[in-house]
């Protein structure tokens, strides 16, 4: 029940900033509109992708204030943990909805495939436009398109706040060399993957992105389960750091 409590302290923390997010983000569509009146074979794509960075960033903003208030406050860090994992799924969840709601409305005035119609639906094989040029792309209504999007946005806008919340952590519990190990390391693996793929097994890559594709192209569900799960994943490392983390200034 406290974590409830500190859980609706967390969503009330997050709701002006999220407001802001979709007025300035209305704001943009209603450019994009007012600018397509004079042009009618425009279209856009991915919007929603905006609310995949606004959720990492608060993500990785929201950690440290409410931490020290809830230390300052005695609220044990277990009790800070499940709340904090408990605020994330209801903003999830309902800007997963408000961005299917505006794509829909906004499709009315300009073409804008959604990332689920771009690698689940129909515009996967059909594109945008013909040969010619003009746009023949119509989107798909249907139940299951509605619900796929619906879940499969909320999946992946939880595991990017959680992805968010877990490297800040990493950052807040390291000290300053540690700080720039982390930061160095992944660019490190990524030019050490390029320069050495030659030495790799190519059967081992292919079957890598054999499983990759299948657990995240293939089904939008599949993908919404394998997101959940890499998202169970980072919130038991969220625990372990919070467990000892301290105060700091």
């Amino acid at each position: 029940m406290k974590s409830l409590k500190f859980a609706k302290f967390q969503i009330a923390e997050m709701i002006p900033s999220t407001g802001i997010f979709y007025l300035i983000f209305l704001l943009v569509l209603i450019f994009l509109v007012s600018l397509n009146s004079s042009n009618g074979n425009t279209n856009t794509s991915g919007l929603e992708f905006a609310s995949i960075i606004f959720l990492f960033i608060l993500g990785l903003s929201c950690f440290r204030s409410s931490f020290n208030f809830s230390q300052a406050n005695n609220i044990s860090r277990k009790l800070f943990y499940k709340g904090t994992i408990m605020s994330i799924f209801p903003i999830a969840m309902t800007m997963s909805i408000l961005d299917l709601i505006i794509n829909r409305i906004y499709n009315n005035f300009i073409p804008s495939p959604t990332n689920f119609d771009m690698i689940y639906g129909s515009y996967r094989d059909t594109g945008m436009r013909d040969a010619s040029g003009v746009i023949t792309w119509v989107q798909e209504n249907d139940v299951f398109t509605l619900l796929g999007t619906t879940i499969w946005q909320f999946a992946l806008y939880s595991l990017v706040f959680i992805t968010g919340i877990l490297i800040t952590l990493i950052y807040y519990r390291s000290n300053k060399p540690l700080k720039v190990l982390v930061s160095v390391v992944p660019v490190m693996l990524i030019i050490s993957l390029n320069t050495t793929s030659g030495w790799i097994s190519q059967s081992f890559l292919s079957g890598i992105k054999d499983f990759a594709a299948f657990a995240f192209l293939e089904n939008s569900y599949l993908a919404a389960l394998s997101y959940g799960i890499i998202g169970a994943v980072f919130s038991m490392f969220i625990y372990l750091l919070t467990k000892r983390a301290i105060i700091k200034d």
